[in-house]
């Protein structure tokens, strides 16, 4: 195995997404992504196309949206790299609508992974908002010697999210991402999204958002 391959081995890995969640919920540092097999470098370093298809909201009151927001964010963090492809929706419904499959956060792997094929995608992302909520924090302020309270509002979201081979609808890369805004929803949503694609996108050329500052 070359170096490249040897670095990719130690942070991508395929783990179910029920085990990522129950260690989110206890509070647990998330397990580090580990590679199940040396197969899964050879197939994650072929994915150049993806679909991204619907996560399930957030559990609670007043997240419902909240999918629909992580996506959004899920397909700027792809977009940033150059060589990776996302397959627009409006070409994902068309085909759902012609295949007569029902584009939605409930769809299971196996129809997910035929829609995938379907479009051309190498791989499809499915993923779960598991954190989105806003929080007031209070602080204390010092201006001139003089103290004050400041308030502040933060935007929490946290997601997990796995991606399936089309080709034989293997889950090879598995992740959770966390972020934080004072902004709102979809600054935190994106922070979360780049650092659960973190581990794989290293190994791409995601220098596109860089240029455009």
């Amino acid at each position: 195995m070359n170096r490249k391959s040897k670095r990719l081995a130690n942070v991508v890995g395929c783990f179910c997404a029920a085990s990522l969640l129950t260690a989110l919920a206890a509070g647990c540092e998330p397990p580090q992504p580990e590679l199940a097999s040396s197969q899964h470098v050879e197939v994650l370093k072929k994915v150049h196309t993806v679909a991204v298809l619907p996560f399930v909201d957030a559990p609670g009151e007043g997240t419902k949206g909240s999918g629909l927001t992580v996506v959004n964010a899920t397909i700027a963090s792809m977009y940033a790299c150059p060589e990776m492809r996302v397959i627009e929706r409006g070409r994902l419904d068309a085909i759902a609508n012609e295949h007569d499959l029902k584009i939605s956060s409930q769809l299971n792997e196996a129809d997910a992974t035929r829609l995938g094929k379907l479009a051309g995608a190498d791989a499809v992302i499915l993923g779960e908002v598991t954190q989105y909520e806003a929080q007031q924090e209070s602080g204390t302020l010092v201006v001139y010697a003089v103290a004050g309270s400041s308030t502040k509002r933060y935007h929490r979201v946290g997601l997990s999210v796995r991606v399936v081979n089309v080709a034989d609808s293997s889950v090879i890369y598995a992740n959770l991402g966390q972020g934080v805004s004072e902004k709102g929803y979809s600054d935190a949503a994106k922070a979360a999204a780049d650092e659960a694609f973190k581990s794989w996108k290293q190994f791409y050329d995601c220098t596109r958002s860089i240029k455009k500052k």
